[in-house]
């Protein structure tokens, strides 16, 4: 999703439409054959001319970004982002750590809002998913979710659903299947920022959502 200076945006439900308009690339975090490249999310800065200029990991190592002809030839024609600009991406790169510099192969943008609190005068729509996998990343709460899909259009989103005096933080996945045939899985990629709630080591991140064959489920991961 679009990138933004650390702003909250408005909306913090995603518009996802599987016919290609914003279906996370599979191949940025599958296995690969290369021991040379890294598959992780991590963000990305952009130069003034809105160029992917660095690739920055959670363990705060900045990788300057050199395109390959891969990456040119799967993305013509080359995506459009915002100068000056950090997004959170799934990305699939070659780190030279020697010269603090990479050879991106792949990469897309993936769901990085906020959460904002859940309220009364929204309409929560809980419908099922895989949960693929979960794990704390530095400041982030990395999530990989599958939905069942045949290319029709679901909304998703997190939301701070922590009640009042309750220790730790409770974050919950809000989606809603708005028209879409369940057929084949597709992995959806996710990655929440969690500086504001100024967690300490030992806190805990509750992260609900609905599973099929399973209802609500909550994990419990430990900051």
């Amino acid at each position: 999703m679009k990138g933004t200076k650390r702003r909250t945006s408005v909306s913090h439900i995603v518009r996802l439409v599987f016919a290609g308009i914003a279906l996370i690339s599979e191949s940025c975090l599958e296995e690969n054959t290369y021991p040379s490249l890294v598959s992780d999310f991590v963000c990305m800065q952009t130069d003034d001319d809105g160029t992917p200029l660095s690739l920055i990991t959670d363990e705060g190592i900045t990788y300057t970004v050199e395109l390959t002809d891969t990456y040119i030839h799967n993305n013509d024609p080359l995506p459009s982002y915002v100068a000056d600009t950090v997004y959170r991406v799934a990305a699939m790169f070659e780190p030279d750590t020697e010269e603090s510099r990479c050879l991106l192969y792949d990469m897309t943008t993936i769901y990085s809002k906020v959460p904002v609190p859940l309220t009364g005068d929204m309409t929560p729509a809980y419908d099922p998913v895989y949960m693929q996998s979960i794990r704390k990343s530095g400041s982030y709460l990395n999530i990989i979710v599958q939905l069942l899909s045949l290319n029709g259009e679901h909304h998703l989103g997190v939301f701070d659903t922590t009640e009042e005096g309750a220790a730790g933080v409770d974050l919950t996945l809000l989606h809603k299947n708005v028209d879409d045939a369940e057929s084949y899985r597709q992995s959806i990629y996710m990655s929440i920022p969690l500086e504001k709630y100024h967690l300490l080591k030992g806190d805990t991140v509750r992260f609900h959502a609905n599973v099929y064959n399973e209802g609500m489920r909550c994990w419990e991961i430990v900051y």
